[in-house]
C-alpha cells in the first residue's frame, strides 16, 4: 500500500524475530541442546542454527553439504577459543565503558522479550472456533479499495456506514484526507500484527462490503471496500501443517500483545513524563539533522553490515549526538516519578538503549513529537527492565546466551584484528583478498589454540548430524527494538572442516 497498515503499540512492540526464534517454539525455555563445548563457553543447537542461518555467510560454507557445516562449527567454536585468549590477554578490552553499556544494553533487550514470552505468551489459550475460521480465511488474498480518514470525522463517518446507504465513493468525496483512493492486495502473513489483517483474518466479509473504519498507526483511519478475492487452498497435509501453525502463531501474538499491554499498563501507571520544554527544543534541534542524515545513508549502513561491519543506525546516531551536547550535560532533560534525568543521565541510557522511532517514514514537521515518543518508549522500557531484573531474568539461560554471544563475538573481533596486525596485515573488504589472509594466517593461528584447548573442547556429534541448513543468503533484523541486529556477523576466522581435535559429547 501506499501508506503502510501497521498497528502501533503505545507499550508493547513488536513480538521479534529473536523471540520467536529463543522463546516461542519451546514451551520450557530453559532446556537447551548444547551442541559443542569450549572451556567455559558452551555453544546451543539454536546458536549455530542462528549464526550460521541469520547472517550472511562466506563462499567457503554457504551450503548445507557435511563439509560447509563442520566448517561453520570449526568457525564458532574457533570465535570462543579466540574470545577467551583476548579475555585472557587483554581483559581490558572488555573493560571499556561504552562496549560493557553496549552490552548491558543488549542483555536487558533479550531480558524484556523473555519477560513478554513469560507473561504473556506463555498465557495464551486460543479459542477453537477462532482457529478454525481464520484457517478458512488464511487463504485469501483480498483485493481492496480504500482511503484514509482523520480521526475528528470518525463519529460522523461511523453513523453515515450504519445507515447502509451511503456509497463507498460518496464516503470517500465527503471524508477522505487526500484526493487519491488507493487499490492493493491483502494477504494473510504470520509476523505482521497489521489491525486491517486482524479483521480480515478473524472476520468473514462480503464482496462489496464497506469496511472500517479501522484504527492505524500514526493517526487517522482507513475505510476499506472488498472488491473480492482469490482463494488458496491447503492441499497436502504438509500444506495444512503449516498454514494451522502460522494461523496458531499468528492468534498468539495478538493473544499476547493484548495480555501484555495490560502488563506494561499496570507497571507504568501513575507514571508522568514532564519535559524541560526548551531542553526538550534544544536537543530535538540538535538530533533532528543528524537523524535525517542518517536515514540518507541508512541503505549503506545496511549493506555495512551485511558485510560484516555490524553497524547499527541508533548506535550511529548516538555517536552523532554525543559531540553534540557538552554544554547541556547537567541540564535537566524530563521528570519522571519523581527522578529527574539530566541530558547527561539520558545520553547514558542510550548507550544502553538507542531511540527507536515509532514511524519509519518522518517529515521534518513530524520530528519533535516523534522524538518525544521515542524518548517515552526508552522510558518506558527503563522502568519494564527493572521489572525484569526484579523477576531474575538476567540470570535465565537464553538470557544470558544473547550477552554471551556478542560478547565472545566483540572479543573474538579484537583477537583476529590484534594477531592480523602483529604479522603486519588486516582483514581486507574483497571476498578474495580476505580468504587468502584466512589460509595464509589465521586456519594456522586457530589450529594452534584448537591444538592448546584440546582437553577443553568436546562435541554433540549425534546433534550435530541432525541440523540442516539452508543455501539462502539471509540478514535477519527485528523492528522496533533498539538493537536490531539478531547475531553478530558470521566469524570468518577459519577455512579448515576437518574435526580432528576435542573430543565426543
Amino acid at each position: 500500500m501506499k501508506r503502510k497498515l501497521i498497528i502501533a503499540f503505545a507499550f508493547v512492540g513488536v513480538f521479534s524475530l529473536l523471540l520467536l526464534l529463543l522463546f516461542y517454539r519451546k514451551p520450557v525455555q530453559l532446556e537447551e541442546v548444547i551442541l559443542a563445548k569450549v572451556a567455559d563457553r558452551d555453544i546451543s543447537v539454536a546458536e549455530f542454527i542462528r549464526r550460521a542461518e541469520y547472517t550472511i555467510r562466506p563462499r567457503y560454507c554457504k551450503g548445507n553439504y557435511n563439509v560447509h557445516k563442520k566448517i561453520i562449527l570449526n568457525s564458532l567454536i574457533a570465535e570462543k577459543l579466540l574470545a577467551i585468549e583476548t579475555e585472557r590477554n587483554d581483559p581490558d578490552v572488555i573493560g571499556d565503558e561504552r562496549v560493557l553499556n553496549y552490552l548491558k544494553g543488549r542483555k536487558e533487550q533479550a531480558m524484556r522479550q523473555y519477560m513478554y514470552y513469560d507473561v504473556a505468551v506463555k498465557k495464551v489459550k486460543l479459542d477453537s472456533s477462532l482457529v478454525r475460521r481464520t484457517f478458512r480465511l488464511a487463504g485469501r488474498r483480498y483485493r481492496i479499495k480504500y482511503f484514509f480518514v482523520d480521526d475528528s470525522a470518525v463519529g460522523s463517518l461511523k453513523k453515515d456506514i450504519a445507515t447502509g446507504k451511503a456509497s463507498f465513493d460518496s464516503l470517500f468525496q465527503k471524508y477522505s484526507t487526500s484526493k487519491a483512493m488507493y487499490k492493493d492486495s491483502l494477504f494473510f502473513y504470520p509476523f505482521t500484527q497489521d489491525p486491517v489483517a486482524k479483521y480480515f483474518y478473524t472476520t468473514s466479509v462480503k464482496k462489496g462490503e464497506i469496511v472500517g473504519p479501522i484504527k492505524i498507526d500514526g493517526g487517522g483511519s482507513v475505510v476499506i471496500m472488498v472488491e473480492g478475492w482469490r482463494e488458496r487452498l491447503a492441499i497436502t497435509d504438509t500444506d495444512r501443517l503449516k498454514r494451522r501453525e502460522d494461523v496458531q502463531k499468528w492468534l498468539t501474538d495478538i493473544k499476547a500483545a493484548q495480555i501484555y499491554e495490560g502488563f506494561v499498563k499496570d507497571i507504568m501507571k501513575g507514571k508522568s513524563v514532564h519535559f524541560n520544554s526548551e531542553v526538550f527544543r534544544r536537543i530535538g534541534k540538535l538530533l533532528m539533522p543528524v537523524y535525517f542524515r542518517m536515514k540518507r545513508v541508512e541503505g549503506e549502513l545496511f549493506l555495512n553490515a551485511t558485510f560484516g561491519k555490524n553497524v547499527e543506525i541508533g548506535d550511529t546516531l548516538l555517536l552523532h549526538f554525543k559531540d553534540k551536547i557538552a554544554d547541556l550535560r547537567n541540564e535537566i532533560f524530563f521528570n519522571v516519578d519523581g527522578k529527574e534525568w539530566t541530558v547527561g543521565d539520558f545520553e547514558k541510557e542510550l548507550q544502553k538503549h538507542p531511540l527507536v522511532f515509532r514511524k519509519k517514514s518522518i517529515s521534518p514537521q513530524e520530528f519533535p513529537e516523534q522524538f518525544k515518543l521515542a524518548v517515552v518508549d526508552m522510558i518506558r522500557d527503563y522502568y519494564l527492565t527493572k521489572e525484569a531484573y526484579r523477576r531474575g531474568y538476567d540470570r535465565v539461560n537464553v538470557v544470558k546466551r544473547v550477552e554471551d554471544m556478542w560478547r565472545d563475538a566483540i572479543l573474538a573481533e579484537y583477537g583476529i584484528r590484534k594477531y592480523l596486525w602483529g604479522k603486519g596485515v588486516g582483514l581486507p573488504e574483497k571476498y578474495e583478498e580476505r580468504y587468502k589472509i584466512i589460509e595464509t594466517y589465521i586456519n594456522s593461528y586457530v589450529d594452534s589454540l584448537q591444538k592448546k584447548y584440546d582437553s577443553e573442547i568436546s562435541v554433540n556429534l549425534d546433534e550435530f548430524e541432525k541440523i540442516k541448513l539452508t543455501r539462502i543468503d539471509m540478514f535477519v533484523l527485528q523492528f522496533n527494538v533498539p538493537f536490531p541486529v539478531v547475531v553478530p556477523p558470521f566469524p570468518e576466522v577459519t577455512t579448515d572442516y576437518r574435526l580432528d581435535y576435542g573430543r565426543k559429547m
